[in-house]
């Protein structure tokens, strides 16, 4: 019966290990929308940055 077990533990060992190479494809495939690249900061006379924070869209 230990041998059972242990050819159980390793195959789902396998098949857990295999998930991450196996989504990782799945999810390349789909295309992600470019998020647009911010302005350079920089500090104002005092030397503080002041930085407005808005709700994304969707």
């Amino acid at each position: 019966m230990l041998r059972r077990d242990f050819m159980k533990l390793a195959a789902a060992i396998g098949s857990v290990s295999l998930l991450p190479t196996w989504s990782r494809a799945a999810l390349s495939a789909t295309q992600y929308p470019s998020l647009p690249i911010p302005p350079l900061l920089w500090p104002d006379n005092h030397g503080k940055i002041k930085i407005r924070v808005t709700q994304g869209k969707t």
